[in-house]
């Protein structure tokens, strides 16, 4: 006779017949059975998209239990644990029950609201129906039918997490309306043990570590034991293992309406599974997601009223997710077996033998196994890199779209292994001076062939934005998937496949670094990233689509028999939040509905791509019609690239062991190799704002300045491809380590001190060339005829200017005569001629000697007007033209301003009253400067855009009085600078910009005689810190003394000026006297390099030297007045952090601490170098110290002062440091000895603060 099946409920009632306590508890289950099964269905009302929640589901986990558990156990089983086994499995869902009055008072709360705001930034359904309730309530017009369902779906969501712990809440009477239906009855059941039902029912959502510590392995009710962990296990364990087919309500779908995206991988989860076995032994599941019965059923029935496009993405989302799902499922019961495997002792009572089931779950895809199903492959975050990005991750919360960079990144990556393989393939042979330059040159379209595409698209219809990036790089094989996308910060060294490979490249085209982290950006603004992906080592390619951290990080691969390319395709949607358009496209005024937003989108990634992604090693194109040029192309370098140009100067080249170097067209920047440094600048005489500094491409939030041996080249951009990652930049790959930076700063030191020289050496050519030489005497000796001959015409000269044109550029057939741009080079000769007719002038001589050059001015100004005027098609506007004629009239007006304020200041008699001879010269020079620009200028004096300009000539004179007589320095205002009358003419001062772009010729210096405009910068830098001066050098700068104003009778007169112009480079020490020193230092900047070295206020004098001093030499007036200083600015003080300073001095060597940085100095009136003594406190607080001894007789205080500094914390600290200090630069001083001399120092201090403070003993 075949044996009857023992199940939990006939094992209850077993006991129930001889056990009367166990009888109650039957009752007490039976009666609550049944109110479930009669209220419980009620669930599918609710949450008509979820699985059936109903007691068919707490009768099957109760079957899966009893499986579990096998026959034995179960005759094992004490009536109390059967029971709460029995009361639970139908109990634990009844939090699922919410009632309209719960709803209406829960839909105000605050908690609530902040769930609906969370809810409106989601992509899902969820989102979609937070954003039509929102919507709604604002009267924007949605149906009613769209808004009922919307409000199901927030509900849902709002729930469904909660519904565990609402379980006491919704069965007591006095909290919830279902209480008096639902209730246990507790007519014979004491609290704790309801208390315990409803804990063990909550614990189906706890993490199991809860369950151990929240609950006790066992308790007792009357002679039985009960164990509420092991319920509770037993109850999780069974809600997972009721996963077969027919978990959703047929029914409640058709009434609600539909299935989303979300809930069908949920129905095709259960729909797939084909084997479901559960025994005492063993739960075997095996699950087969079939992609064609999914695509069948969803457009016979889900969703066949979408669109074939809209559907066909639907499908794939459906049918992943459904994969996923089961990974999902497939992992919770791994770690649920695992841990009760691990923790049996913990569960389960010895003499129950409860064993738990080996689980065997396969999950095949359209009948196969995937690589996929293996694992649970997800994202494994590297801790380490982990933290250093969370530190640096807030850089990012600025920008919405930073994953464009990170993208960017990765692709370059991948791009740049692609790039050596197939260098390495050519036959090119690296070693260890290879530049990206070469490789240009060997392969001129190599990088142009491996360009990044971008692509965005935005639809109006969905409100989301698609975004994609394709490289041509290495690809992804499935293996290197899971070895290292999937833990994200593993660099690209640390890939064992790659090690060898990565050794032998370049430096410079190695890949950055670590791959995922900056990829989690992605993940900011979607959910999920496909990867579509073929690499050389598989024959087929691969897709992957990764799920961000809040969907689990599960990532979904297979391979495809779609044809791609090898490299590799990120794409994926993100919804465009109100937001994030007007980010986009701006507010318009509240007009967004006017705005193109996939313009916006558009224009919003190109803006990315120019500021972080400048020289990249390969091209970037965006939605093809807009790029970024590659590294080896791009405007900051791409002159390295010519052969022509590299290394050369005009015509002569200069090899150097570390740089490489080439000039633009107009010598106004220049770009160097650093192949020792495998670090790329660009410098130029014109310095541009921003960032500057570039890794591997990228740009950083840094910038760099040039180094300090040079005040007229600009660091404009630099790009470091040396090195790891790691080694330069931090987690989040925006800013340099320190480390880093310090090692740049000496990098862009040396190469601005190699940018110097290579200048000079050019200018050195340039000045030696026959052209050159042969066309300045025919210059020279033109301006000599101007000078001498006062009636000549400008007909005259122009007539000498064509022939010089003729004579040294030749006059092409194709010349058009009638353009301008054609005619203008006899202007620029003429220009040329008349600066140096006016540099014969000796203003002894008096004005009249060149008012007729002036005039020639006036009348080439004029022509020049008339010329433009009538020509058509011109490369330059009216408004630029206009300014240039301007330009040039000023510059002829500051020349005789300076003039003028000599021959002025010959008949103005200077008294004593200074009030009156200031009065009167400005009397004198306003009168004069009209009547000279009226005669000297008539046509400019007319001209409405110049009229005005007669001011100039009185400024400058005006301005000329401070050189004459420094007492009015104060009081004229310093309307110009000499450095203005410093370059060798007018011409480096107009047409500039236009020269440097039309003006051409066969012959290189006579190119640069039309287009560089930078030779004063260059030649008055030629001194500088840290720069060795060859005799290159000095014949440069003798030839430019005698080329410039410099040269000129009048500023010789001026003797500081003329000594120091003389002899700078031959002397180490320079003296220069006060007052002209502010000017002094104007003209020659070099000197706030140097090292203040002497100070001597008898004599108005002080001295610079080219090397750092321990202490300046200060003659005892100028020691008194500066420590009189020192003590007026404590006096003043009153911030507690205000320091100080205290120039060092020569008296007191062993204390003076050198100072890298120039600072500004009153005394000198110029910036300068020079060491300090370090004090022992903040000036309020040595003010505050101080104090307390005026009025004292300071012979009898002055040792008890100096001893308390010396004792103090401030004074040891000094002390200690000006020996550490000293020990560093090679000098091993004793602190005793520092002592000693600090205390002289101290007294000379003190002795001077104490006149007129303190009594004398």
């Amino acid at each position: 006779m075949k044996t009857r099946r023992i199940t939990l409920e006939t094992h209850l009632h077993k006991i129930a017949e001889y056990d009367e306590t166990v009888k109650n508890l039957e009752s007490v289950f039976n009666i609550q059975k049944q109110k479930v099964i009669r209220y419980i269905g009620s669930v599918v009302t609710s949450f008509p998209t979820y699985s059936t929640h109903d007691a068919v589901h707490s009768m099957n986990i109760i079957s899966a239990i009893e499986k579990i558990l096998g026959q034995k156990t179960i005759k094992k089983m004490s009536g109390i644990d059967t029971f709460l086994i029995l009361m639970c499995a139908y109990m634990h869902d009844t939090g699922m029950l919410y009632s309209d009055e719960e709803v209406k008072q829960l839909w105000e709360t605050e908690g609530f609201q902040d769930f609906l705001t969370s809810a409106r930034k989601r992509e899902d359904e969820v989102g979609r129906a937070a954003r039509k309730i929102d919507k709604a309530e604002k009267g924007e017009g949605c149906s009613v039918l769209e808004v009922r369902r919307s409000v199901a779906v927030i509900l849902m969501e709002y729930f469904r997490p909660r519904h565990g712990q609402r379980i006491k809440h919704v069965t007591d009477a006095r909290t919830s309306e279902f209480g008096s239906l639902l209730s246990i009855d507790d007519s014979f059941l004491p609290d704790r043990i309801i208390h315990n039902i409803y804990r063990i029912s909550m614990a189906h959502n706890w993490s199991f570590e809860d369950i151990l510590k929240e609950m006790p392995l066992a308790d007792s009710f009357g002679v039985e034991e009960f164990h509420p962990r092991m319920v509770a296990y037993l109850i999780r364990m069974g809600d997972l293992c009721d996963m077969d087919n027919n978990r959703f309500n047929g029914v409640g779908i058709k009434v609600f309406g539909n299935l989303g995206e979300e809930n069908l991988a949920h129905y095709f989860k259960h729909k797939s599974v084909e084997t479901l076995h559960i025994s005492s032994d063993g739960i075997v599941v095996v699950a087969n997601v079939c992609y064609d019965m999914i695509q069948r059923e969803c457009e016979e029935n889900w969703l066949k009223h979408m669109e074939k496009a809209e559907r066909d993405s639907a499908l794939k989302n459906i049918f992943q997710n459904t994969v996923k799902e089961h990974i999902n499922w497939k992992s919770w019961l791994e770690q649920e077996v695992t841990a009760g495997k691990m923790h049996s002792m913990e569960l389960f009572p010895e003499k129950k033998f409860i064993s738990v089931p080996e689980l065997k779950y396969k999950i095949l895809i359209d009948g196969e196994e995937s690589e996929s199903t293996h694992k649970n492959l997800k994202f494994l975050f590297s801790s380490e890199k982990a933290f250093k990005l969370i530190e640096d991750i807030s850089i990012y919360q600025n920008n919405k779209l930073i994953f464009v960079r990170e993208l960017i990144q990765n692709a370059l990556d991948a791009t740049k292994m692609q790039l050596y393989r197939t260098l390495s393939a050519y036959g090119f042979q690296f070693n260890e001076k290879t530049s990206p330059f070469d490789v240009e040159r060997a392969y001129p379209n190599i990088f142009e062939e491996h360009a990044i595409m971008i692509h965005t698209d935005y639809s109006r219809e969905t409100g989301k934005v698609y975004f994609s990036i394709r490289d041509k790089g290495i690809g992804i094989s499935m293996d290197e998937f899971k070895r290292n996308i999937l833990t994200t910060g593993r660099s690209w060294p640390e890939r064992k496949e790659y090690q060898d490979e990565i050794k032998r490249m370049p430096e410079w085209l190695r890949p950055t670094g670590a791959f995922g982290i900056g990829l989690h950006t992605v993940f900011s603004v979607t959910d999920s990233l496909t990867i579509r992906t073929k690499s050389d080592s598989e024959n087929k390619a691969n897709e992957m689509t990764l799920y961000s951290g809040k969907k689990g990080g599960y990532a979904f691969c297979k391979k495809t028999n779609q044809t791609l390319q090898r490299g590799s395709e990120f794409s994926f949607s993100f919804l465009l939040t109100e937001e994030l358009k007007e980010w986009v496209t701006g507010s318009n005024g509240g007009k967004l509905f006017l705005e193109n937003v996939n313009d916006g989108i558009q224009k919003e990634i190109k803006k990315i791509m120019e500021t972080w992604c400048v020289t990249p090693m390969v091209s970037i194109y965006a939605d093809q019609d807009y790029g970024i040029p590659a590294f080896s192309q791009s405007t900051w370098y791409n002159e390295l690239s010519r052969t022509e140009k590299e290394n050369q100067l005009i015509d002569q080249s200069v090899e150097s062991e570390r740089y490489h170097f080439a000039f633009t067209d107009d010598y106004r920047s220049i770009m160097v190799w650093d192949r020792e440094k495998d670090c790329a600048l660009s410098f130029g005489m014109e310095s541009m704002e921003g960032n500057n500094v570039c890794y591997k491409g990228i740009r950083l939030t840094e910038r760099m300045e040039s180094g300090k041996c040079s005040d007229s080249l600009y660091l404009n951009q630099m790009d470091v491809l040396d090195g790891a990652g790691n080694d330069w930049v931090d987690a989040a790959r925006m800013k340099l380590s320190l480390a880093a930076r310090r090692k740049l700063e000496s990098v862009v030191e040396e190469a601005t001190a190699f940018a110097k020289r290579i200048y000079v050496f050019m200018l050195d050519e340039f000045y030696q060339d026959n052209d050159i030489r042969n066309l300045t005497n025919d210059i020279d000796a033109m301006a000599n005829r101007i000078y001498q001959k006062k009636e000549i015409s400008l007909k005259e000269i122009w007539t000498e200017g064509c022939e010089l044109k003729k004579k040294y550029w030749g006059v092409p057939e194709w010349w058009n005569h009638k353009m301008l741009t054609r005619k203008i080079l006899p202007y620029f000769l003429i220009v040329k001629m008349l600066d140096k007719s006016i540099k014969l002038w000796d203003p002894e001589s008096g004005m009249e000697e060149v008012q007729h050059i002036f005039c020639l001015a006036d009348q080439l100004i004029k022509r020049w007007k008339m010329d433009w005027n009538g020509m058509h098609g011109e490369s330059f506007q009216q408004s630029y033209f206009d300014q240039q004629m301007r330009t040039l009239l000023w510059h002829f007006l500051q020349i005789a301003g300076i003039g003028f304020s000599y021959v002025a200041f010959e008949k103005v008699n200077f008294d004593d009253n200074e009030k009156n001879t200031l009065f009167e010269y400005k009397n004198l020079i306003t009168q004069k400067s009209f009547q000279f620009y009226q005669k000297a200028f008539p046509f400019c004096s007319q001209w409405k855009f110049t009229k005005d300009m007669y001011q100039c000539v009185e400024e400058s004179a005006i301005s000329g009085l401070i050189r004459w007589r420094p007492e009015f320095r104060n009081r004229v205002p310093d309307f110009i600078r000499w450095k203005y009358c410093l370059p060798n003419s007018a011409l480096d001062k107009v047409f500039v910009e236009w020269r440097a772009e039309h003006c051409f010729s066969n012959v290189k210096p006579l190119e640069i005689f039309l287009r560089f405009s930078g030779i004063p910068e260059i030649v008055l830098d030629i001194p500088g810190e840290n720069c060795p001066i060859g005799e290159k050098e000095k014949k440069v700068w003798r030839k430019f003394c005698t080329e410039s104003y410099l040269n000129w009778k009048l500023f010789y007169r001026i003797r500081p000026l003329s000594e120091v112009a003389k002899d700078m480079l031959n002397k180490e020490t320079i003296v220069l006297r006060r007052p002209f020193t502010t000017y002094i230092s104007e003209l020659f900047p070099v000197f706030h390099r140097m090292s203040l070295v002497s100070m001597d206020e008898r004599r108005m004098e002080f001295s610079i030297h080219n090397s750092n001093t321990h202490g300046v030499q200060i003659d005892s007036q100028t020691k008194k007045r500066i420590f009189k200083e020192f003590w007026k600015e404590v006096e003043r003080s009153h911030d507690p952090k205000g320091y100080v300073a205290m120039i060092g001095m020569e008296e007191y060597p062993m204390l003076g601490i050198e100072n890298a940085e120039e600072q500004y100095h009153a005394q000198i009136g110029m910036l300068a170098k020079y060491p300090e003594i370090p004090l022992w406190d903040y000036g309020a607080g040595i003010k505050a110290f101080m104090d307390q001894f005026i009025g004292c007789p300071i012979d009898e205080k002055s040792q008890e002062i100096i001893d308390r500094i010396i004792n103090s914390e401030g004074g040891k600290a000094v002390i200690h440091y000006i020996a550490v200090y000293r020990k560093k630069t090679g000098d091993d001083v004793k602190e005793e000895k520092i002592e000693t001399q600090y205390r002289e120092f101290l007294k000379d201090l003190i002795y001077c603060w104490a006149d007129g403070r303190c009594t004398f003993g």
